[in-house]
């Protein structure tokens, strides 16, 4: 589970900038709370702000960095700093991660000049919470420094030499950025665009036993923390599943199928087959999967049956509403996901806000005793009030002279008994739109 996660100069936002879902003092909704080794974090978090305000930076922000984490060049990243304030594409990017995994806790972060696309610091530590004193111990599992040119890393954590000598080998065995500097001969000062810990996906975990904790950290990454993560379901279990709780929701939908459509084999991208497995569906498209079956990739169209009609209609016929409503359904209420946190940019885009409001109660009850998370994005003001969140689980973003700020509906002083939706469309929180009045017969609107 996510307990922080904090960043700097980043596209929209310039200064260290943290999201937490740490807990506060409030009584209020305890079913929101997941207590970890007595550490209480908290299941589910609203981010409200006007368009342009910096609600899809901060989630660029989660998803850029994860995609590093899992082995994404940091080159691909090379104008994303915070432009708005000069001088910032000579600064470092930092983000850092303080998370809950199996019931251990670990920080871990790494710092790039962005705008050289280079590897900068990257660091990896266990945390031992002692919640009756507010303290955290800290213990060093690595970090990984570029000093003067050169790559220094301390594996603090691994005693011994073998392990030491392993992690050498994989430190120098990412693909460096090309370069004319004949300083780049020595793999100790070839500038990397790679984070260390991406490499691990490509070694095996049993190498060395002792480093079973990194491959852990990685596959929560790779595995528990999840952007904008709406899918189809792959099977008949799943569109069951699925459609009973679109019946819930008023949309007349009572069955649907796969069907076989075409063999794809000589359109679909190589680079895509590679990560197929036989016989292992992969969703594509608003309304599609594929699978590999006897050397063949072939392709299955999702049809949706509406009440007793014996019509039937492909995914991508129903209208967008629908699509969204059918992705979100099947990603939270799987049951086969557990501990996963997910964060959603544009929660219910399409979805009337009292639909939006009957998902998210739904949500909260389905995963009443579990551990998932739900990090959004939204603009339904029908979910912002202390019937379904606590005050510490509502956020604000506003934007002022170019850079976004993050703040708490925990800053401001409230009764108990607020209107917190009323209160903020009439402005008492910010992150509001503000209009300004132009002559449109003008010649040059300022």
């Amino acid at each position: 589970m996510l307990l922080s996660f904090n960043f700097s100069n980043f596209r929209s936002f310039d200064t260290e900038t943290e999201l937490s879902m740490s807990a506060g003092p409030t009584k209020r909704h305890l079913s929101h709370i997941a207590e970890v080794n007595d550490v209480p974090i908290l299941k589910y978090s609203a981010i409200y702000g006007a368009n342009a305000a910096g609600k899809t930076s901060l989630i660029e922000a989660f998803k850029g960095s994860r995609n590093m984490i899992c082995g994404e060049p940091i080159r691909n990243y090379t104008y994303r700093c915070c432009r708005s304030i000069p001088g910032n594409n000579e600064k470092p990017t930092c983000f850092e991660y303080f998370f809950e995994n199996k019931g251990r806790f670990f920080q871990f972060g790494f710092e790039s000049v962005l705008s050289s696309g280079e590897f900068a610091s990257e660091w990896l530590y266990e945390v031992f919470p002692d919640v009756q004193n507010d303290l955290m111990n800290e213990i060093l599992i690595y970090d990984i420094e570029k000093k003067d040119g050169t790559i220094q890393p301390n594996w603090a954590y691994f005693d011994g030499e073998s392990e030491k000598a392993y992690l050498d080998r994989i430190l120098r065995d990412r693909d460096p950025i090309e370069s004319d500097n004949e300083d780049n001969e020595d793999p100790d000062r070839k500038p990397y665009d790679v984070l260390f810990i991406s490499k691990l996906k490509e070694r095996n975990p049993d190498e060395h036993p002792r480093l079973k904790i990194l491959h852990e950290v990685l596959r929560w990454f790779s595995d528990k923390l999840r952007i904008d993560p709406t899918t189809l379901p792959v099977d008949e279990d799943g569109i069951l599943r699925t459609c009973r709780y679109m019946s819930r929701y008023d949309t007349d939908i009572s069955g649907g199928e796969y069907r076989f459509e075409n063999d794809v084999s000589d359109t679909v991208p190589t680079d895509l087959v590679k990560n197929l497995k036989e016989g292992v569906p992969m969703v594509i498209g608003d309304d599609s999967k594929i699978v590999l079956e006897n050397g063949s990739v072939n392709k299955y169209t999702l049809h949706i049956r509406h009440g007793m009609s014996d019509t039937d209609f492909k995914m991508n016929e129903e209208s967008g509403g629908t699509r969204e409503l059918f992705r979100i359904v099947n990603t939270l209420f799987n049951p086969k996901d557990d501990d996963i946190t997910y964060i959603f940019d544009g929660f219910g885009l399409t979805l009337h806000p009292i639909l939006v409001s009957a998902i998210f109660k739904d949500y909260q009850e389905y995963n009443i005793d579990g551990t998932n998370q739900l990090i959004m994005a939204t603009h339904h003001t029908s979910i912002m009030g202390y019937d379904h969140l606590r005050r510490d689980e509502i956020w604000f973003i506003e934007k002022e002279e170019g850079v976004s700020r993050v703040y708490s509906l925990e800053d401001f002083t409230e009764r108990p008994d607020a209107e917190i939706s009323k209160r903020y469309l009439e402005g008492r929180y910010g992150a509001l739109p503000v209009f300004r009045e132009f002559d449109t017969d003008a010649d040059d609107i300022e």
